[in-house]
Parts: structure tokens; C-alpha cells; sequence
């Protein structure tokens, strides 16, 4: 039973926060102004602070410092925007908005906005890849706190152990959940990218711009594709060529048709040929190329179901048919075993 007593423990504590946090969704819900409202929560304007002084102490001390760097960092937070490592470095940025507030509230301080944030000694605020630190020194801190609570069933030793492995699993679990999260942003955006397509195509021939053309395409695209086309548009607005701004996204965020679209308009620009017909001919060959994917899919999850029939499913209902007969045949006498 004592070894039982972990399981259950970390089991109810588990179900208590889920219910916390659909209690929580249940109140507050997703309103017009998505993310901006939540902020004005106190809780999250708590929560903000905290991770902002986090980030700030790991910037001094060098904890939770891996090798990460900024811009894929920044790649990784644009395609996965709404898993919780994002959602946290997002609030510790608004933290740091509510600090200087708070800062310029006070009488004989409203000149001090610009180094409110900064450490002593003049060094400069933290940027994005130390609020991410921020993350994950706030994440071993809950993980170690939680493995600390389990003293009183496990003893001082034990828990003291069961603390620092979780600590230590704390101050990696933020990254392994962006690199998942960006990994299936990633393969999302590979089929929802031919809509994206379409959308520019018909925004160019409405008589839009290619930057304006981007930004409604962006608009009408989920957070991976947008991201992309948003990207490409702020390349276009400090001046860079058309087909390098989209070949340089389409490389960053793995959008190959983006450098096809990219060579398009190169094309309109020096031929005259016509944008949108190229671009409807590029989502079209792209949800082609989806379709094969899906059908070469289908055909090797065929056999693997098969397989799967044969091995499990089809021995499991043997046994249980074999044992009902045997079952049938004793109790009515058929065999002589009593």
C-alpha cells in the first residue's frame, strides 16, 4: 500500500489542477480581444511579474542556460504561439510592462522608466532567450516544490532526491514542449499552406499589392503559414526584393512553396506573366502533392492494420471463443471435469 500512495498522490494532484484550470477556462472565456484581455487578469499580471524577475535573476546568475539560439528561438514561439512554453514567455514580456508601470507610479521615480528593468551595473534587460531561462527556472522551481511535497510519504531522503530529478527534468521540459509544439505546427502548415496559396492569388488579382496581398493572406492563415507571410511582408516593407524575402522565410520556416510564389513574382515582374494564374497553378499543384501523401499513407497503414488483425485482434477472439466453448461444455456435463 506505501508504494501505492505516491501514484495516487501524484494522480489526485494531477486531476485537481485540471480541474483548476477547466474552472478557470469556464469563467474566463476566450474573449474578442484574445490574449491582451487575459492579461488584465491580476493572476496573470502576477504571473508576468514573476516570470519577468525570473528572467531577469537568470540572466544574472546564468541559470538554466542552454545553447539556444535567438533566432530559431524566435522561429520556434512564431509557429507555436499557443503552446504553454510560448504562452509563458509571452507573459513574462507583459510582465516586464506592468513592472515599469508600476515603477513610474511611484512619486521621484517617473525618469527612472528607462533602467528600471535593467541590473546594476548598467547591463541591458533581458531579451527573448532569457525570458525563456525565466521559463524554465520558474519550471524546476514548481517540479522540485512539487517532489518536496511528497516528504510525508516518502521520507526526507527520498523526496529530497525525487525533488532535485524533477528540478533537473524542469529546466528541460519547456524546450522539449516548443520542439514539439513547432514540430506539429510545422507539419500543419504543409497542408494548410495551398489555402494561403489561394488567398494570395486572389488577393493580387483584386488589384493588392504583394505586401498588402501578404498581410491578408497572413491574416486568414493559421499561426505557422501567417507567420511566414507576415515575415515576408516586413522583409518587403525595409526594402528587399520580392523573390529573395520569400525564398529567405521560405527556407527559415520550411515553406517551400513560398520560394514558388517567390519565383512567380519574380516572373510577373520581368516577363509580365500573370500572378494570380501562377499562383492558382501552384495551389493547385500543392494540393495534388497532398493528396498522393494521403493516399501513399493510406496504403501503408493497410497492411500495418492487417498486420495488426492477424497478430492481436484475431488470437484474442480465439481464446475468448475457446474458452466460452470449454465453459458451455463443462457446465453442461460434456466433459468430465468437475
Amino acid at each position: 500500500m506505501n508504494a501505492v500512495r505516491p501514484a495516487l498522490l501524484s494522480t489526485g494532484m494531477l486531476l485537481i489542477v485540471l480541474a483548476l484550470r477547466t474552472l478557470a477556462r469556464s469563467r474566463h472565456p476566450p474573449s474578442a480581444s484574445g490574449a491582451a484581455g487575459a492579461s488584465g487578469q491580476p493572476l496573470a499580471r502576477i504571473a508576468g511579474v514573476a516570470l519577468w524577475h525570473a528572467a531577469r535573476l537568470a540572466r544574472r546568475t546564468g541559470m538554466c542556460r542552454h545553447r539556444t539560439d535567438a533566432t530559431d528561438l524566435w522561429t520556434r514561439l512564431a509557429v507555436a504561439p499557443r503552446c504553454w512554453p510560448a504562452r509563458f514567455v509571452t507573459t513574462a514580456a507583459r510582465g516586464r510592462a506592468v513592472s515599469l508601470n508600476l515603477v513610474d507610479a511611484e512619486p521621484g521615480l517617473s525618469g527612472a522608466r528607462d533602467g528600471a528593468c535593467l541590473p546594476r551595473g548598467g547591463r541591458r534587460a533581458p531579451n527573448l532567450v532569457d525570458l525563456l531561462c525565466g521559463v524554465r527556472l520558474c519550471s524546476a522551481f514548481a517540479l522540485g516544490l512539487l517532489g518536496a511535497a511528497c516528504w510525508p510519504l516518502l521520507g526526507p531522503p527520498a523526496s529530497a532526491a525525487l525533488a532535485t530529478i524533477s528540478a533537473a527534468a524542469g529546466t528541460v521540459l519547456p524546450d522539449l514542449a516548443l520542439n514539439r509544439a513547432a514540430r506539429s505546427a510545422a507539419r500543419s502548415a504543409s497542408r494548410d499552406v495551398a489555402t494561403a496559396v489561394d488567398v494570395l492569388a486572389a488577393a493580387t488579382v483584386a488589384g493588392l499589392g504583394l505586401r498588402a496581398a501578404l498581410d491578408l493572406a497572413a491574416a486568414h492563415a493559421p499561426p505557422p503559414v501567417a507567420a511566414a507571410l507576415r515575415a515576408s511582408a516586413v522583409r518587403l516593407a525595409t526594402g528587399a526584393d520580392p523573390q529573395a524575402a520569400l525564398a529567405t522565410e521560405a527556407n527559415r520556416f520550411c515553406l517551400p512553396a513560398l520560394s514558388d510564389a517567390g519565383a512567380a513574382v519574380d516572373r510577373q515582374r520581368r516577363l509580365g506573366t500573370a500572378l494570380g494564374a501562377e499562383l492558382r497553378g501552384i495551389a493547385t499543384r500543392l494540393r495534388a502533392e497532398q493528396r498522393v501523401q494521403t493516399l501513399e499513407r493510406a496504403a501503408r497503414r493497410g497492411p500495418l492494420g492487417t498486420l495488426v488483425v492477424a497478430l492481436v485482434i484475431a488470437p484474442v477472439c480465439l481464446a475468448a471463443l475457446t474458452a466460452c466453448l470449454v465453459g458451455g461444455l463443462v457446465e453442461s456435463g460434456g466433459l468430465p471435469i468437475h
